[in-house]
């Protein structure tokens, strides 16, 4: 059974929500472990901009498939094993897989992560 990483619950860097404002109820998004090929990222259909599901190992972790910078999906872009990071391939930004958070410029903000856990076999994204 895959191993998840606790440090993938989901951050945001985005702006507070209004007074008053109601959150979205999570929803879960399923995936099987065999359409994850290692060491690569992957689109999966959820959330508002899509989610890139990357396998690294035993570890999977999923994020907004939308640089912070420019819009381009991270799932495009390459996945490195040993930095833990995502490469947006519009203008180079890298991005933890762990956080969210922007390792190089231009990007300057965090994506939003999603928690992932191993059902079987299929890896269950909770899309908040």
């Amino acid at each position: 059974m895959m191993e998840l990483r606790p440090d993938s619950a989901a951050s945001w860097g985005g702006r507070p929500a209004e007074p008053g404002a109601v959150a979205p109820e999570p929803s879960e998004v399923r995936v099987k472990l065999s359409e994850l090929p290692d060491g690569l990222a992957v689109r999966v259909e959820g959330g508002q901009h899509g989610i890139c599901v990357a396998r690294v190992g035993r570890d999977v972790y999923a994020l907004v498939d939308r640089c912070s910078h420019q819009r381009w999906p991270l799932s495009d872009g390459e996945v490195s094993a040993s930095d833990l990071t995502v490469e947006c391939t519009k203008h180079g930004s890298t991005f933890s897989l762990r956080d969210g958070s922007p390792s190089c410029l231009p990007a300057t903000r965090p994506v939003q992560v999603y928690q992932t856990r191993v059902e079987g076999d299929e890896v269950v994204v909770t899309v908040q």
